[in-house]
């Protein structure tokens, strides 16, 4: 009984990481393009180090608030201080803001083809099946 216990638990591990990596990113992205607000925003630091790269964008609500969005340049690669870049920010928190491709490109990824989605169809479910079966007393340990 004890083995059901555990390997229950460990189980959810995969399935938290499926929920944090795969699942919220592409609801914020979808909710983004569909209900977000698109404004042109100014680059203001376009910076390269030996590994990454920084993309700094100012960019002014509706609202008439300034704010300034940081992310990595592979959002937008050939981007240089002083470029117009399209910004999504959202009506509600306007902080949380995403270029606009990279928002796009999320929102139309499909939710059963990331990485843990395979790890779930593979390895969790025939592995749910066995606990399920170990713990309904179907199979004896």
């Amino acid at each position: 009984m004890y083995i059901f216990v555990i390997l229950s638990g460990v189980l959810l591990i995969p399935l938290i990481l499926f929920l944090f990596v795969d699942i919220i990113p592409l609801w914020r992205s979808k909710k983004l393009v569909a209900n977000g607000v698109r404004v042109k925003g100014e680059c203001v630091m376009a910076t390269w180090s030996s590994d990454a790269g920084t993309l700094r964008v100012k960019y002014v609500t509706q609202g008439g608030v300034e704010l300034e969005h940081c992310t990595d340049l592979l959002d937008a690669p050939s981007a240089e201080t002083g470029d117009l870049i399209d910004i999504l920010h959202d009506r509600r928190k306007p902080s949380r803001s995403m270029v606009a491709g990279r928002a796009e490109r999320m929102a139309a990824r499909r939710l059963l083809s990331g990485p843990f989605f395979y790890l779930e169809l593979f390895f969790l479910i025939p592995q749910g099946f066995w606990i399920y079966l170990l713990g309904s007393g179907a199979i004896h340990s």
